[in-house]
């Protein structure tokens, strides 16, 4: 199975859980509670997909998590920085000011 299988398969189970067509998942967005693979979908941990998010859809999905990323690029830099505090590097030798 792929993420993006995972993905289908537990947004159509929350539908059919909630007894929820497309028309009211677009609608009720907002105050629906997602399973957190749609939600990581949505914030672009799995990558992006081609043409973007839909909207609205990709607005009123509220985050399950305080610190996450809006995009994949800020992702991707948090994960260096990360990685280069974790090895006691120094982040500013990644620029060459000279």
């Amino acid at each position: 199975m792929t993420p993006s299988s995972k993905i289908v398969g537990d947004l159509a189970q929350f539908m059919v859980q909630n007894n929820l067509s497309k028309q009211q998942v677009i609608d009720q967005a907002a105050e629906l509670s997602f399973p957190s693979s749609v939600v990581e979908f949505m914030q672009g941990y799995i990558g992006i997909p081609y043409g973007g998010f839909p909207q609205p859809l990709r607005d009123q999905v509220k985050p399950t998590k305080k610190n996450y990323y809006s995009s994949r690029w800020q992702l991707m830099l948090h994960s260096i920085v990360k990685q280069m505090h974790f090895n006691g590097s120094n982040v500013t030798g990644l620029i060459n000011w000279q």
